[in-house]
């Protein structure tokens, strides 16, 4: 029996919090239960599980694979730098009697912040064609 852990690359902002799908596969059982869930490194208290475990979770009929995903939640603080961060996940489960354990990565993304648009109309233009044509309207 053989157990893997599928992420894709999530992109977020400094201060931001989003919840994300950690997916996984598996062989052999057709169901397995998902116990314990870890993350370790410089950026795991960044991250927590967005829902509660165990969780067990069953393969379609017929199909060789089991797939099943844990939502995950990532706050990143305000001032975390921007770059690429991986996070080392390990999965515990269990399936017909037997204790399973797997590792993969969690790899995220933190861009820079968007800034709001500083578009803002030039008041004193305006204000100034006003005068103008308050002006050449009074002379007529």
């Amino acid at each position: 029996m053989s157990l893997t852990v599928a992420t894709s690359l999530l992109r977020v902002q400094p201060g931001q919090t989003v919840e994300a799908l950690l997916n996984f596969t598996w062989t052999g059982a057709n169901s397995i239960t998902v116990t314990q869930i870890t993350f370790s490194g410089a950026a795991a208290e960044w991250l927590s599980l967005a829902e509660t475990l165990s969780k067990t979770v069953s393969k379609q009929v017929g199909s060789e694979t089991g797939m099943g995903a844990v939502t995950i939640r990532l706050m990143v603080p305000r001032d975390a730098q921007p770059g690429d961060y991986t996070v080392p996940v390990r999965i515990h489960a269990e399936a017909v009697g037997n204790q399973i354990e797997t590792g993969g990565y969690l790899t995220f993304r933190v861009v820079e912040p968007t800034r709001p648009s500083t578009a803002y109309p030039d008041y004193m233009t305006i204000l100034f064609a006003a005068i103008i044509i308050t002006a050449y309207l009074k002379r007529r």
